[in-house]
Parts: C-alpha cells; sequence; structure tokens
C-alpha cells in the first residue's frame, strides 16, 4: 500500500509538472508583442556593414579629435584596478580570483593584459555602440557555464546577428574574417550596447547606437579640414601678387622674401623672379591654421563629438581656462556622468554572464573596481573644511542652510532641508561652492 501511494504521488508530480508547463507556454503564446516584434525578422539583421566601418576607419583611426576623446574616455575607464569579493549571507568578503579557478583577470587572453582588454572593450564600446566579446563556455558538466578558453573583443564592424524565432530572437553570431564567416552559439558572445536602438525595422534594437556614426557629419567636415589643410600647405597657392603702383617701393627686405618662397616653394633652383622697382605685393593664400580659421571649426567638431559621447566638453578642449578646482569638478562630473554607468554596464554584464559559474552554491561572486586611489573621486578635504567653516560662522545645520550660506540658490526639495551629520556626504553644494570661496 505503502508503495503504491509513493507511485501515486510521483504521478501527482509529474502531473503537476505537466500543468505548470502548459500555463507556461499559454502565457507565452499569449505574449503578443514580443511575436509582433519578431515575427517580420529575417534569418540575419544588423546596421550596414559600411556605417560601421565608416565609423571606426573615419572616426576612430582617421580623425584626431575623436580618437583622442575615446583614447582619453577608454583609458580613465580601464584605470582602477579590479578586485572579486564573495558575497554569502549579507557578508561580503574579497577573495583570491585563482582560488576559484578564475585566471583571465589576470591574462584575458594570449595577447591582451586585463587592463589592456578593459581598455579595448570601452574603446569599442564608444566607437561602434557595441562591445562583443567572444567568451565560449562549457555547455554540461561540473563545470558548465565557465570558460572553455580565453575571452576576445570581436570587431562589431565584422558581425551579424542572426535570428531563429520569436522565441529565441538572437540565435547566433556571425563573425566575417579572410573573405569567410564563423557562425558563434549565442551563449559564447556577451554583448553590451552603448544606448538602445530604439527601431525593431530589420532587428535594429538588438544593436547598441554608435555616437561616432551619430557625429559623422562633423567628424567628415573636419576630416575635410584636415585635407584641405595639409593640400594648402603642400602645392602652396602662390605667396604674393604684384602689382605696378607708382606710390609704393618695393624694399631690399621684401623682394628677398618673395625670391625665397618663390624659390622654395614654385621654382626650385631653375631661376629667381624678378621685380620692378615700384609696386605693391599682396599676400595671397594661407601661412597659417590662424589664417585658414580653423581652429574654431575644430574646437566646435570637438564639442560636438564630446555632446554625442556624452561628456562635458570643458574638460577636454578648456584646460587654460580652468583652475584646479573647476577642472577637478569637471573630472568628477565626467566619472558620474560618463565613466560610473559604463563601470556598471561592463561588471554587472561580466558578473552576469560569466562570474557566476565560478560561485559555490548558495553564494555569489563580484567583480568591483577600486575607486579608492582615483584622485578625482577622492574628497577635497581642504575644501570641505572651509565649506563647514563657513557653515559653522553661519550657524547653518540643513543643506539649504550651507547653500544660503554659501551664496548659491536654494533648492526646493525635501531633502535640502534636513539636518544631522551627514548634511555634506554626496553633497553637491561641496563642489558647486568652489567659485564662491575665495582662494
Amino acid at each position: 500500500m505503502g508503495l503504491f501511494d509513493k507511485w501515486r504521488g510521483k504521478d501527482e508530480i509529474m502531473q503537476l509538472k505537466e500543468q505548470l508547463n502548459s500555463v507556461s507556454v499559454e502565457v507565452s503564446n499569449n505574449n503578443e508583442l514580443y511575436k509582433a516584434i519578431n515575427k517580420y525578422l529575417s534569418s540575419s539583421f544588423g546596421l550596414d556593414r559600411g556605417d560601421l566601418e565608416n565609423a571606426v576607419k573615419h572616426g576612430y583611426e582617421g580623425n584626431v579629435s575623436c580618437f583622442g576623446l575615446i583614447n582619453t574616455l577608454s583609458t580613465i575607464f580601464a584605470e582602477p584596478e579590479d578586485k572579486l569579493f564573495l558575497y554569502k549571507g549579507g557578508e561580503k568578503e574579497e577573495v583570491d580570483p585563482e582560488k576559484y579557478g578564475i585566471n583571465f583577470l589576470q591574462k584575458p587572453n594570449h595577447y591582451q593584459s586585463w587592463s589592456e582588454f578593459k581598455k579595448h572593450w570601452a574603446a569599442s564600446y564608444y566607437t561602434c555602440g557595441n562591445s562583443e566579446v567572444y567568451a565560449p563556455i562549457l555547455e554540461n558538466g561540473n563545470n558548465k557555464g565557465r570558460l572553455m578558453e580565453g575571452i576576445y573583443i570581436m570587431p562589431a564592424q565584422n558581425v551579424t546577428i542572426y535570428a531563429e524565432n520569436w522565441k529565441t530572437p538572437i540565435k547566433r553570431y556571425g563573425f566575417d574574417i579572410d573573405g569567410g564567416q564563423v557562425k558563434i552559439e549565442a551563449q559564447h558572445i556577451w554583448h553590451e550596447r552603448f544606448a538602445p536602438n530604439l527601431s525593431f525595422t530589420n532587428g535594429l534594437n538588438y544593436y547598441g547606437i554608435s555616437p561616432v556614426l551619430v557625429a559623422l557629419n562633423v567628424i567628415l567636415a573636419q576630416n575635410e579640414g584636415y585635407e584641405f589643410i595639409s593640400n594648402t600647405y603642400a602645392k602652396r597657392l602662390p605667396p604674393f601678387v604684384f602689382f605696378s603702383d607708382d606710390e609704393g617701393k618695393i624694399n631690399d627686405d621684401t623682394r628677398r622674401r618673395f625670391n625665397n618662397t618663390y624659390k622654395k616653394h614654385y621654382q626650385g633652383n631653375d631661376g629667381t623672379p624678378m621685380l620692378a622697382n615700384k609696386g605693391r605685393i599682396e599676400k595671397i593664400g594661407f601661412d597659417s591654421f590662424r589664417d585658414l580659421q580653423v581652429l574654431d571649426t575644430l574646437a566646435d567638431g570637438q564639442r560636438q563629438l564630446a555632446t554625442a559621447l556624452g561628456v562635458d566638453a570643458r574638460i577636454i578642449n578648456d584646460i587654460a581656462g580652468t583652475t584646479f578646482n573647476n577642472q577637478q569638478e569637471a573630472m568628477k562630473k565626467l566619472y558620474n556622468l560618463r565613466i560610473k554607468p559604463d563601470w556598471r554596464v561592463f561588471y554587472d554584464g561580466i558578473n552576469t554572464d560569466r562570474l557566476q559559474a565560478y560561485a559555490p552554491e548558495g553564494t555569489e561572486l563580484r567583480l568591483e573596481p577600486d575607486l579608492s586611489q582615483i584622485e578625482a573621486l577622492k574628497a577635497n578635504l581642504e575644501l570641505m573644511a572651509k565649506v563647514y567653516d563657513i557653515g559653522v560662522k553661519n550657524k547653518a545645520v540643513s543643506r539649504n542652510e550651507f547653500r544660503e550660506a554659501l551664496g548659491l540658490d536654494i533648492e526646493e526639495r525635501e531633502d535640502m532641508d534636513a539636518t544631522g551629520d551627514d548634511v555634506l556626504d554626496d553633497f553637491p553644494t561641496l563642489f558647486d561652492s568652489s567659485n564662491n570661496i575665495d582662494e
């Protein structure tokens, strides 16, 4: 009798599982929006390959402003050292990656260090709007989910996404190389996007938008300026025009400069032009960048590029006009508005997609950047002391009272009237006020 009851229990369990599966299928089948989005996908889709190739060729590789900005951002992104932490029962403990068999944090592949890999990841992210990492994993066995070998950045301009159906929108990736294409299953790719594409046409929503493509017109205009400068200085327009004029007389210095310029750039060593004693010389062509008026154009292009990448252009273009304090504030803003969100994308991606397969049961492994050594993020203790000193003299106890004491506008928020020991913790007044305080 007991044995019969045991088998009956198994039957009931099987029936329950079938019912749950049925409910799951029904819910999935009723997902009309997702079905509609994916219904008309072709077998492969993606951005125009030429577009991303142009972003790399004309932007990252072919424009000094764009390359410099992306190189700076990716260098800052890769700056912090990383630490691995084990989370268990609300407790956090720093651990040695090798203890858990995690070797790629030192040498992610055969030719890169971890720091270089992070910089490469960021450069691809900022240039192409996509960072696609080939990180092949074991699909079966005790080590399921762990890496089979190293991890590699794939050039986004050489990648195609293949769709299967609305339940499996991304089935595999295709990587074009040497005239052929390698097909890679989706679970082996770690793919992060800079900004979502808002179009679902042809599966574009599965790609990120390239900031360089957004600013490509600005980049091409700058490149034309560079080419014009190069051609002007290489070919040289005529240096002067001579006008007959009874009022003017050509002095020896003018004659010598004309002869030297003409001989150097136009006639080689074949002869020297002759000038009459009387006349007037008018310069034509260009002798300097200032004559070409390209400096303002370049600065404007840099501002546009910075805007596309979500960066305060003053950090890049206004170094000469900054003081120590407001430059530090600008760098702090750069970290808060651009670099920190990108760190979150990177570390959330690697923690979720790859590290958990190495974590013991009931625990979580998380890679985190060590920000304690980054100068721009350290508290400015001297400035903080000045703010506190002014606040104490004015008997300020709340955030808004500190703002009023510092000559700043009052903010209509509930927390701005709060009091306590932490009124200046993570408080923008500290840096907003730097220009209001006598140095």
